[in-house]
């Protein structure tokens, strides 16, 4: 009896070293896999937010070059890589039709290479009279303005002008407002020469010339 007893103390400590054993050795790996799995989320968490910051950035940075491919755009409108006659005469029909204008004639001069201004230096004392670009520099200082400056990379290589001349009818309000509609339109435009006369037998109807300077970039590079 004895001996039985004591083989079922023996077993029954046996068994429970079994448990105790599968306990340790079945758990502890589960749990270091669930450290391991809080640690990767973690740093997958961490990533994600990396992530999430950059696509902020480039959101910011796709917005700011809309802003400047529109401005871009604009730009190249203003001053295309090409005459545009058809677009410019366009915005020519689209101007006298707003301003009770009619167009009689459009005449297009030859591109020329763009032939930067220099004042020339006017010696003290002497009385030649400034001719050329001094004369343009004179007239602006007169005026009490001085004349513009162009940007150096401007050159006769990648910039033009082009002469356009209009005939218009209407009355001599419309013709102002035509000419200076001109200057703010979306084609940068200089107006260099306008005349008008008004018939004295019919003072709301008057005809004029105005001419146009208008530029063209050749490499926008």
């Amino acid at each position: 009896m004895e001996r039985t007893r004591f083989w079922s103390i023996v077993a029954g400590a046996l068994i429970a070293l079994v448990v105790i054993m599968d306990g340790i050795f079945g758990i502890s790996p589960n749990l270091r896999a669930a450290d391991r799995a809080q640690s990767d989320t973690v740093a997958v968490d961490d990533t994600n937010a990396a992530h999430s910051a950059q696509l902020v950035d480039l959101h910011t940075q796709l917005d700011g070059i809309a802003g400047l491919e529109r401005t871009l755009a604009e730009l190249q409108r203003a001053v295309p890589t090409g005459a545009g006659l058809p677009e410019f005469i366009a915005q020519l029909g689209t101007l006298a039709e707003t301003n009770s204008v009619v167009l009689t004639a459009i005449s297009v001069g030859e591109v020329q290479a763009y032939a930067p201004v220099v004042a020339e230096a006017v010696v003290p004392g002497t009385d030649a009279a400034p001719t050329g670009a001094s004369a343009a520099a004179t007239a602006a200082a007169a005026a009490g303005t001085a004349p513009a400056v162009a940007s150096a990379r401007l050159t006769s290589a990648n910039f033009a002008t082009l002469v356009v001349t209009v005939s218009l009818s209407g009355s001599p309000d419309g013709l102002l407002d035509f000419v200076g509609g001109l200057q703010q339109g979306e084609r940068l435009a200089s107006v260099t020469n306008f005349s008008s006369t008004t018939d004295p037998n019919a003072p709301t109807a008057s005809t004029g010339t105005v001419s146009v300077l208008l530029y063209v970039l050749h490499d926008a590079g």
